[in-house]
């Protein structure tokens, strides 16, 4: 009776941990003593492509025909987890011969089966988008530090007012000055055109329709605003002589978005060297015409990007027969409506605007020798004579691929987070800048049992939060950061609100006062300005995830008291039957040792 009604209670229990573990999202791999693997989650045969036959009783180092025997991770197994029970955050820099290369944090915890030896759990987080992005920052800050270092830039950092703070070499080269000259004593509107400064701050105003004052304001106006901000500028030396410059202008704010200084980074304009350069990359494409529109000069760069050599176009065809005849033909339409003047497709479309003087930069898909296509910028100006007379055109292309694959990207981007917003699988909340609810969506709903009409503009997320827990954040973030942070909603949204990115654990309570664990992720929600103006948290269950810990627990040691009591037959065969194992209960009841029966 007790084998009829016990061996499926022990199938059961491990039906069920093993369901619990498919629920964790991160691969999961389940290892006994001799590293052999006796089960493995969803996510790890999604990710690495492998089966469970390929993977279930096999030394970790033989599965995917060898690809998991990696030096760092023999390291892991066989040197640190034998002298320790837990282990975090173990970085794995690995090319997988499926995925490519990965970087993966392992995550280890020992288990204890009790005389049959221990389980080790190896949770794995794929951690190689955040250190793309790390090894990005690492290089734009090399490349910041190199510009601010270097004589060829003239970096000036200013205080709020405008006061000069730091003058770099780049700047006393280019100056004449010493930072000992203008540091504490002068703003960057000092050393520059005063005719240029109140043009543009005329232009400023009118452009954005508020009255800027000439001086070090129209100088910062929209980088303060949040506006990316370049501009041409004639700097005045120290001796009186002037020179033209290209600035980039960059508001320097501190950890609550509060302005406390401007940067100006500066390049010397000097129109043949600049000219003579872009001209003879290979990274822009310049490509000259007489009046007519057929080409005279055809850069390297043009034959590298459009597969063409120069003697293949020039004095043949014109720019329009390597663009795409549909968008020349839009914009002729365009341009005749905008400009209220029938414009013919064709070259005529590429310089209508150009030949009146108009500035003009427009994207254009180019179409290469092999039949390949390109999105490209293209600038175009007009060349004229002493007379004013247009003898041709310049057409100066770059290749706009890496932007376009940008946007896509950041176009998906928002479709997932559209999916997120929308789905019924994440809880997201939305507040006003106090903390005030305004969105929940049915996610959230369907998470804490709530309506959307009951808790909008009436409570904050921290009512539905475990107040204990609440009180311990604000306590731990107070002493993480120095500062006393009120328990509450404050305590929720403190480092987002800083602009530090923050994702915890919290347990909300639901309507019906049941309890649940959660990792909430917290972004601020900023306008132009980068004022807040509220704040969003996106929330997903992670009770499966604890369950599977505890289950894991518990499955283990249930399992250990069954197979060793004497009062449960455990009996294990293999796929035909033949029995492999037979255990003291199985002896007592049915009389027969062990070695009688095993594998006869």
């Amino acid at each position: 009776m007790a084998i009829t009604e016990q061996s499926p209670l022990v199938d059961d229990i491990q039906d069920y941990a093993q369901n619990i573990v498919d629920t964790v999202r991160e691969p999961l791999l389940i290892l006994d003593a001799t590293l052999r693997v006796r089960s493995a989650n969803r996510a790890f045969y999604q990710t690495f492509h492998v089966s469970p036959e390929e993977t279930e009783g096999r030394l970790i180092y033989e599965l995917g025909n060898g690809q998991w025997d990696i030096p760092d991770l023999r390291t892991l197994l066989e040197d640190i987890v034998p002298k320790s029970s837990v282990f975090d955050d173990f970085e794995l820099e690995h090319t997988f011969p499926v995925i490519g290369r990965r970087v993966m944090l392992l995550n280890a915890r020992k288990l204890q089966a009790g005389q049959h030896g221990e389980l080790l759990v190896l949770a794995m987080g794929d951690v190689t988008a955040r250190k793309q992005a790390e090894e990005a920052l690492l290089e734009a800050g090399a490349l910041q530090n190199a510009i601010f270092n270097s004589a060829n830039f003239s970096s000036i950092a200013t205080d709020e007012k405008g006061v000069i703070q730091i003058f770099n070499v780049g700047a006393e080269r280019m100056l004449g000055y010493t930072a000992a000259d203008v540091m504490n004593r002068i703003t960057p509107a000092d050393i520059s055109d005063p005719q240029e400064l109140i043009a543009r701050a005329t232009a400023l105003s009118v452009e954005l329709g508020t009255t800027i004052t000439p001086g070090f304001e129209a100088l910062v106006f929209k980088a303060a605003r949040g506006i990316e901000d370049i501009y041409e500028l004639t700097y005045i030396r120290k001796d009186g002589s002037r020179f033209p410059a290209v600035v980039s202008v960059t508001a320097l704010r501190d950890d609550q978005s509060a302005i406390i200084g401007y940067l100006l980074i500066g390049t010397e304009l000097k129109a043949g060297a600049l000219q003579s350069a872009i001209f003879n990359s290979a990274n822009f494409s310049s490509i000259a015409t007489d009046a007519m529109g057929v080409i005279q000069i055809f850069n390297v760069g043009a034959e590298r990007m459009l597969g063409y050599t120069a003697a293949e176009v020039m004095n043949k065809i014109t720019p329009a027969d390597i663009s795409d005849p549909q968008e020349v033909i839009a914009r002729a339409a365009a341009l005749s409506l905008e400009l209220a003047t029938p414009i013919t497709p064709g070259f005529e479309a590429l310089v209508f605007k150009a030949a009146r003087g108009i500035e003009d930069i427009y994207e254009l898909t180019y179409i290469r020798k092999d039949g390949s296509r390109f999105p490209a910028v293209v600038s175009v100006t007009a060349l004229r004579d002493d007379q004013s007379i247009i003898i041709g055109y310049l057409l100066i292309g770059t290749d706009n691929t890496a932007r376009k694959q940008a946007e896509e990207a950041l176009l998906e981007a928002g479709a997932l987070q559209n999916a997120i917003f929308n789905s019924a699988n994440f809880s997201s909340i939305a507040t006003d800048e106090k903390g005030v609810i305004q969105i929940f969506n049915v996610g959230a709903e369907r998470m804490l049992g709530y309506t959307a009409a009951e808790v909008m503009n009436r409570i904050t997320p921290a009512d539905i939060s475990d107040p204990q827990e609440v009180i311990a954040r604000a306590a731990a973030l107070s002493l993480e950061l120095a500062t006393p942070i009120t328990p509450g909603f404050e305590a929720l949204v403190f480092k987002a609100s800083r602009g530090i990115e923050d994702i915890y654990e919290l347990t909300y309570i639901r309507k019906d006062g049941s309890r649940f664990p959660a990792v909430v992720s917290v972004t601020a929600l900023r306008d132009d300005q980068r004022k807040i103006i509220g704040y969003l948290l996106i929330g997903t269950d992670n009770t499966a995830r604890k369950q599977a810990e505890e289950a894991l627990l518990k499955a283990g040691a249930l399992q250990n008291a069954i197979f060793n009591s004497a009062n449960f037959s455990s009996i294990a065969t293999d796929e035909k039957g033949v029995i492999q194992i037979f255990n003291v209960g199985a002896e007592r009841m049915l009389g027969y040792a062990a070695i009688e029966v095993v594998d006869k």
